[in-house]
């Protein structure tokens, strides 16, 4: 076994031909587009994003003229969603709860003129908006849910401000989106009468004829109905529907029913893909994109009913809006080499629009590729393929596969996949991300392949797919993990249970933003009621905890925020049973506190790769890599150090950076808690010769000097002499010292060094 401390020096850092790769702090503030509005004059269009917030992620709202001005409208609120011009243009709308306040409990719509202004509250304070949608002549309607009301209340605001709403009739409590006819004379909503997550499959829509306040049902159909839009002539309305009304993984499909008559057809039924959103242009073809095996692109039913591909290639197209007649599109764009941005396609042209990720526009990436190989029953398998960053043909590298995250998920050909196989690739790991039976994009057989035996079918093909690559020679067969999120975490749990071909494993729970798991959004059930119902259905002897025995592999479990219930208590039940036999098992509960960064993400990438380091590249040795701070690094003799606080500076007592700005970090040691009675040995340090910052292209750097406080001014000392002795004292830190490094602007990466300790990873951002 190579010696911990070694095994750190040895594996400190990946080899990059060119550049320098995505800090894993970089990778986690990448922007997502969630949605486009363009303004009824077609000059302006705003878009939501998705902000890399340490709660977990905000949306935020954009506004972008034609003038290429970008500003943020409503800058104090977070939380926003459903974004809507008003008829005349001269409002942007959104809902959204307070500036300060949090939770849908609190929802409220509110309106901006974007070329200026201050936001105003236009729904009473009666309750949640559920959703809300402009009439003719700037009028609006909400859907309120009141506090002890049986049902949901809809209200109409003609004249514009909080004060004028009224209430004008009561529904029932399962109504959750409304669309206003174009001639404002009807309403149609879907419900499913209850409200009920149990009644998940059970909407329909309906029409109310609002002269009259009468509703009557507009369709019947099994499954959910939902995502309504009107026909530009308002005779009909479309929307999304499972091909299979009772099969909750089946694709999306786009149905029209017309009001008067109820007839009821399906548009896509002759196209084998699962739609993902539409779009009616009032002159126009109705416009939809839809899941293409690693792709997202953009098509048009024409009303012969044929469907055309207007956007594809190696693209993700994302959240769109469109011109009135369907000629310019706006949409969210990205790629296996591209993060997300805001794209005006018009023809066969392409323009960026947005700077949201501009930052990404520098990194380097590892190469990334879709790969086929056929499974043991001889179905054709499609997948990503992460290279290692120092890829070089013919030598073999340690694998990290992948399961998908769930029934009617995929993996996408994007640099921003969430689960972080672009970071993986950084310390050195080859990705594999199989799109296994049952991912959304490769048609509905594929989709709705027999699943008795809950991931097992996910399993083989994950496991051909391994074979593949080390025939390739590309992944090392002694050197294998596997880890995944939410119904992919579950996956995992199955997979140790069915072969000790894994050296680690890890599951992880509640990670939406950091994980692959991405539930059948048309039809509007959450990702835990869909995984629960799967595996209640399922035999007893398929429940991992049952077969726990048979695990040999190092699991680790990581719980989050909004954790799948049923999910996590099985995840709950199997970490019990390993530590109960003493198998190696470890469990982080990343609600309970950040260790070290203030970032999800980042906390949840930095526990897998330290597990998966571990038992892979340190044959199971209790060492890390590197360390963060606010963690205690190993040293020599029993000692410990810990960086305690970091600080950018521009100048101490007048004197001044040459390089940009002072990074100051504040260092305590002392000797090691658990060091079972063996006694430490007094050390001394140097800190301008023994204490050192690895810049991002590895060239040392020395301190600057010692950071010390004179007649109460804050200065630096660069006396050569200063020695800084270590004496033992169990239970108390023994020495603390500040020092500081004069480094450039601009976000990077270091690691500190200090003579005889494990390397610290500091990450210093644009500003601190």
């Amino acid at each position: 076994m190579i010696f911990p401390l070694l095994a750190i020096a040895l594996f400190l850092t990946t080899t990059w031909p060119d550049g320098r790769p995505v800090s894993v702090e970089q990778f986690f503030t990448v922007r997502h587009i969630e949605a486009v509005e363009l303004s009824p004059d077609g000059r302006s269009v705003a878009f939501l994003t998705r902000e890399p917030e340490p709660d977990g992620g905000v949306t935020r709202v954009l506004y972008l003229h034609e003038s290429g001005q970008t500003r943020a409208p409503a800058p104090r609120f977070g939380g926003v969603r459903s974004i809507r011009w008003s008829p005349d243009g001269e409002w942007l709308a959104f809902l959204a709860p307070p500036p300060g306040a949090s939770g849908d409990s609190l929802a409220a719509v509110w309106a901006v003129p974007p070329f200026g202004g201050e936001p105003i509250r236009l729904s009473p304070d009666t309750g949640a908006v559920i959703d809300y949608d402009w009439g003719p002549e700037a009028s609006m309607y909400l859907l309120i849910r009141e506090p002890g009301a049986e049902g949901a209340a809809l209200w109409h605001n003609e004249a514009l401000a909080a004060d004028s709403a009224e209430r004008v009739w009561v529904g029932d409590p399962g109504i959750r989106e409304i669309a206003v006819s174009p001639n404002g004379r009807a309403i149609v909503y879907s419900s499913n009468g209850s409200g009920a997550t149990s009644d998940a499959l059970d909407y329909d829509l309906w029409l109310l004829d609002l002269p009259s306040l009468n509703p009557r049902r507009l369709t019947s159909r099994a499954g959910p109905e939902v995502a309504p839009v009107w026909s530009p002539d308002g005779e009909s309305v479309v929307f999304r529907a499972l091909q299979e009304p009772r099969l909750i993984d089946s694709q999306t499909e786009i149905f029209i029913v017309a009001t008067a008559s109820g007839a009821l057809r399906n548009l896509t039924e002759a196209f084998d893909r699962s739609v993902l959103e539409h779009r009616w242009p009032t002159a126009g073809d109705l416009l939809f994109r839809a899941a293409v095996g690693t792709y997202t692109h953009l098509f048009v039913w024409r009303s012969s009913g044929a469907v055309e591909l207007l956007r594809g290639g190696p693209f993700n197209y994302g959240p769109f809006d469109t011109d009135a007649v369907g000629s310019t599109i706006y949409a969210g764009r990205e790629s296996a080499d591209a993060v997300p941005e805001l794209w005006r396609l018009r023809g066969s042209d392409a323009e960026r629009l947005s700077q949201i990720n501009s930052a990404a526009d520098e990194w380097t990436l590892a190469r990334q590729a879709v790969i086929e190989w056929t499974s043991t029953d001889g179905l054709a398998i499609e997948g990503l393929l992460v290279f290692p960053a120092d890829f070089v043909e013919g030598r073999r590298y340690p694998l990290v596969a992948i399961p998908s995250g769930g029934p009617g998920a995929r993996f996408r050909n994007v640099v921003a996949e969430p689960n972080g196989s672009q970071l993986f690739a950084t310390q050195g790991y080859a990705v594999l991300m199989p799109n296994a039976r049952g991912s959304l994009g490769y048609g509905e057989g594929f989709l709705t392949m027999p699943r008795a035996d809950l991931a097992g079918g996910e399993l083989v093909d994950l496991l051909a797919g391994i074979d593949y690559l080390v025939e390739l020679g590309i992944a090392d067969s002694t050197r294998l993990a596997v880890l995944g999120d939410g119904y992919g975490g579950y996956a995992t749990m199955r997979a140790v249970t069915r072969t000790a071909r894994f050296r680690a494993a890890v599951a992880s729970f509640g990670l939406a933003e950091t994980g692959g798991y991405v539930h059948n959004a048309a039809a509007g059930v959450p990702p835990a009621v869909q995984a629960a119902a799967a595996l209640e259905g399922q035999s007893y002897v398929s429940s991992p905890p049952r077969s726990a025995q048979r695990v040999s592999t190092p699991l680790l479990f990581i719980e989050a925020p909004a954790a799948a219930g049923t999910l996590l208590e099985r995840a709950r039940q199997m970490h019990r049973s390993l530590a109960d036999m003493g198998r190696p098992t470890g469990y982080i509960d990343l609600e309970a506190g950040s260790t070290a960064g203030a970032h999800l993400g980042v906390d949840a990438f930095f526990a897998r790769l330290r597990w998966v380091d571990r038992y892979v590249r340190l044959d199971g040795a209790d060492a890390f890599r590197f360390y963060r701070p606010e963690e205690w690094a190993p040293g020599p003799a029993g000692w410990q150090l810990q960086v305690t606080a970091l600080e950018t500076r521009t100048s101490y007592t007048g004197v001044a950076p040459t390089r940009g700005r002072y990074l100051e970090v504040a260092i305590d040691f002392r000797v090691d808690p658990d060091s079972q009675g063996r006694p430490a040995r007094p050390l001394r340090i140097d800190p301008l010769s023994a204490i050192a910052l690895l810049e991002p292209d590895g060239e040392q750097l020395s301190a600057a000097g010692i950071v010390t406080e004179v007649f109460g001014r804050v200065t630096l000392s660069s006396d050569s002499a200063v020695v800084v002795p270590l004496q033992p004292a169990r239970g108390a830190d023994a020495a603390a010292i500040k020092l500081a490094f004069d480094i450039p602007t601009g976000p990077a990466q270091y690691r500190l060094r200090v003579a005889g300790f494990a390397p610290v990873r500091i990450w210093i951002g644009q500003e601190r």
